[in-house]
């Protein structure tokens, strides 16, 4: 009878596939930081 009243877990889902797409926040993120580094290389090159 305990073997029955048991939950059986959820299967686990697949991975997410690659290639998704970027959304709204990371890519702001990611340009962000793009801009800054590119901002201070050009800041200690000029220095």
């Amino acid at each position: 009878m305990a073997g029955y009243t048991q939950v059986v877990p959820p299967p686990v889902p697949p991975p997410p596939p690659p290639g998704l797409p970027i959304d709204g926040l990371t890519g702001v993120l990611f340009a962000l930081g793009i801009f800054l580094g590119f901002k201070k290389i050009n800041n200690n090159s000029s220095s």
